[in-house]
């Protein structure tokens, strides 16, 4: 799991650049672009209370039945109120075929091996076993049976440069989290039930909770519980999914908290967070709080995105 990995928190003073004027009600539209879903501005506690890291940190020890450092969930912390406006979020995960889409639309793209690049930077990769596109003949496809699974595989640019083509961008850590949890502080996405295999893809690894089910990625939006009352499928498993900040633990201190909007970069780390469980992670990386981070130009087969639309977009 990549909690594992680079258990140390970077605890370095880091602000963000907060909306100074009051959120405007409604700050968008009310009927949402296709396939996106209005989420209404609102006012919420993101992160995690001491005693909700607590019950993480416990639910985790008794499904993993071993040690789970509690600096895992640390990083969920402090809790702060956040005020955010009105936002469209992609009801689905964007999938392999939208992807082969838009790369068939890029400008001065290098394929080099199994590595897709633009101006040297690296959008994806195309090897196996988890990539659902292929490249023949100078056009990208999605790979039979492939095309309405989430992409994979893709790097923070390669990710933000999809939703930008798509006049969106990647939601905000805050976004994404308010979305999954609503005002109400949902510990998971769809309420309060923990997750079932047959309801959420989550832990398909050989030897896992779930390893009965039909192994790696599904098709997006085909779990009947992880949806949320608004209608956003898949924030709890399936794929994980970038956002658009740089990752900070703990989280810093953004004042008055109106629609922060994340800083460009965070010196000494070139992380960008990451949330959602995925096909492979436990159950407790399901919850709506769950937070991770990988370097912006890594790519893993359990990381995707989805994107969000907002005033003023996020650039």
């Amino acid at each position: 799991r990549e909690a594992k990995a680079g258990a140390s928190t970077l605890r370095e003073s880091v602000s963000y650049a907060p909306n100074s004027r009051a959120p405007a009600t409604p700050s968008l539209p009310p009927v949402p672009p296709p396939e996106m879903v209005l989420i209404a501005g609102g006012r919420f506690s993101m992160g995690s209370t001491s005693s909700e890291i607590d019950s993480a940190h416990l639910y985790c020890q008794q499904l993993a039945k071993a040690s789970c450092p509690r600096e895992w969930f640390e990083r969920e912390s402090p809790a702060h109120e956040v005020q955010l406006s009105d936002f469209y979020l992609d009801r689905h995960e964007v999938t392999n075929q939208e992807v082969a889409v838009w790369l068939n639309k890029v400008p001065a793209l290098r394929v080099d091996g199994s590595r897709v690049l633009q101006d040297n930077a690296l959008l994806l990769d195309l090897s196996m076993p988890y990539s659902g596109l292929a490249y023949r003949d100078g056009r990208f496809t999605a790979r039979e049976g492939y095309g309405r699974q989430p992409i994979v595989q893709i790097s923070w640019t390669g990710a933000k440069r999809y939703c930008e083509a798509q006049e969106k961008s990647l939601p905000t850590e805050a976004q994404w989290e308010y979305a999954a949890r609503g005002p109400q502080g949902r510990r998971f996405p769809w309420g309060s039930p923990l997750p079932t295999c047959d309801g959420v893809v989550f832990d398909r690894r050989a030897g896992g909770a779930c390893a009965v089910q039909r192994p790696g990625i599904a098709n997006a939006g085909g779990a009947p519980q992880d949806v949320t009352p608004e209608g956003v499928h898949d924030l709890g498993g399936n794929v994980a999914e970038w956002v658009s900040d740089p990752y900070v633990a703990p989280y810093p201190d953004c004042g008055r908290c109106l629609d922060p909007r994340p800083v460009a970069e965070v010196k000494g780390s070139s992380k960008r967070g990451v949330r959602g469980g995925d096909f492979n992670r436990t159950a407790e990386l399901t919850r709506g709080a769950s937070r991770s981070r990988r370097a912006a130009d890594d790519v893993q087969g359990n990381i995707g995105l989805r994107c969000a639309r907002s005033k003023p977009p996020i650039r």
